[in-house]
């Protein structure tokens, strides 16, 4: 069994809840709250938030606000870790392509630009591969975490 992890959050207005521009779009700085809190965690802990409303809101649809919120975000990294494999791939295939060059090249100027281009770009593809990704699959599964967390949503007084 799992352990839980428990993030109150206090919500006295609705502009604290939703983003100013859309009513259907959780606030930028209580979802990047949220992330932050969760990210410091342990890993393999489940999330529960509690939160507290000063004023009545549409319990369902905080609920759907925060996982959406969750969801888009991992998805959305999802898409810029693919990018950034294919790209680390183009970038290996012409840094063993500039590697392979220099040996037909006989003008030291060329055959110097060629290899620093070229252990430049398997350099710069084999950092993305090894530790770009790996931080990136951690994140995405903090991320989809979220998007599953229990939520609580309690009503208090306000003062």
């Amino acid at each position: 069994m799992r352990k839980i992890s428990n993030i109150e959050i206090f919500v006295k207005e609705e502009s604290e809840l939703v983003s100013k521009y859309n009513s259907n779009v959780l606030n930028e700085e209580l979802g990047e709250y949220i992330y932050g809190s969760f990210f410091r965690e342990k890993k393999r802990k489940r999330i529960k938030l509690d939160i507290y409303l000063s004023f009545e809101y549409d319990e369902d649809k905080l609920r759907k606000l925060i996982h959406n919120y969750f969801k888009v975000r991992s998805e959305d990294l999802n898409v810029y870790k693919e990018r950034n494999v294919s790209i680390s791939i183009i970038m290996i295939m012409i840094g063993i392509f500039a590697v392979i060059l220099l040996q037909f090249v006989n003008i030291s100027l060329i055959k110097e630009l060629l290899t620093i281009v070229g252990w430049l770009f398997l350099w710069e593809a084999i950092y993305n591969l090894s530790f770009t990704v790996l931080e990136n699959r951690k994140k995405i599964k903090k991320l989809s975490s979220l998007s599953k967390c229990i939520i609580n949503v309690l009503k208090i007084e306000s003062r």
